[in-house]
């Protein structure tokens, strides 16, 4: 959190300064990390020639996660299910990273707030409610990705169309940003407050769903900002949400496995109650989140059968 503690009492200016050298060092270490010939994250079409392609079938390519900043130019692939012929029914469809304006203004905001930090975990909220304040989820929750794109969908609500190419600086203001681009513009800001961040194209209890690995410390954990938790006061009345985070408890080579996709995780499921101005965490009993990484297909273990 050093950085934070240089913004709190550095001139506007200065202020620039430090985020951008930030953010420089930190897309040449993610380049670096996972190579520069990677242009979108997720499941995306690719277009073959003929002569590459013969059959003329479809042809796909899986990128399924993106450690550390996510540098301008990267696309993030919409998760989107398949239909009963297990065909995606919303293919090519992205968010572009075209703009790092949102480092800067988080930056300011903090600064302008005289936000108090003594745990790096405090960000986590803040973050999320930066990114309602910018998406405009507070006043604009009726409109939907679906209206916003002007989506054909069937009679189910499932898409029938692809949704086109959006730079990810248009759903500010729109109430239409999703986990996409939560995920991918949380991740960001993150990294460059000092946490260690993997953008995630997996899955949410066996749907699709992008989201964020980030550890600072010894601790590593889910970080979900679309499927939050709610908090409620003492009485029982639901007051508000905040950012789901749940600790991965695995070592080394089952969290590698967990990233092949051939292993998912599964997190206790909670809310909070509001006393005297604290959260007090509340375990769900009897409910788990489960959270995946796409990738080869996970066989649930067949039941055993004692023959007597």
């Amino acid at each position: 959190m050093e950085i934070y503690k240089k913004i709190l009492t550095c001139s506007d200016k200065k202020l620039n300064k430090i985020i951008q050298d930030r953010i420089d060092q930190l897309t040449e270490a993610a380049i670096e990390e996972n190579g520069d010939d990677v242009s979108t994250i997720g499941y995306y079409p690719i277009k073959l020639s003929l002569s590459e392609n013969p059959t003329g079938e479809e042809y796909y390519e899986e990128i399924s996660f993106w450690i550390g900043y996510i540098p301008l130019g990267m696309k993030m692939a919409y998760k989107i299910d398949t239909d009963e012929h297990n065909k995606f029914t919303d293919t090519g469809g992205y968010s572009i990273m075209d703009s790092e304006e949102y480092v800067f203004e988080f930056a300011r905001y903090l600064r302008s707030k005289k936000i108090v930090i003594s745990d790096p975990h405090e960000l986590l909220d803040h973050v999320n409610t930066f990114l309602d304040m910018y998406f405009g989820t507070y006043s604009l929750t009726e409109i939907t990705r679906k209206e916003m794109h002007t989506l054909l969908v069937d009679k189910n609500g499932n898409y029938i169309t692809p949704i086109n190419e959006h730079n990810i600086s248009s759903f500010r203001s729109t109430g239409a940003a999703m986990c996409t681009e939560y995920s991918a513009l949380s991740a960001n800001i993150l990294s460059v407050f000092g946490f260690n961040t993997i953008y995630v194209s997996g899955s949410f209890d066996k749907e699709g769903h992008n989201y964020t690995l980030i550890s600072y410390g010894e601790d590593c954990g889910v970080l979900d900002l679309s499927y939050p938790v709610e908090v409620f006061s003492i009485e029982g009345d639901f007051l508000r949400y905040v950012p789901y985070y749940g600790v991965i408890n695995l070592n080394d080579d089952e969290f590698d496995e967990f990233l092949a996709g051939e292993r998912k995780v599964e997190l206790e499921d909670y809310c909070f109650i509001e006393m005297n101005g604290h959260l007090h965490k509340s375990i769900i009993q009897e409910e788990k989140r489960t959270y995946s990484v796409d990738g080869e297909e996970i066989e649930e273990e067949p039941p055993k059968v004692l023959i007597i």
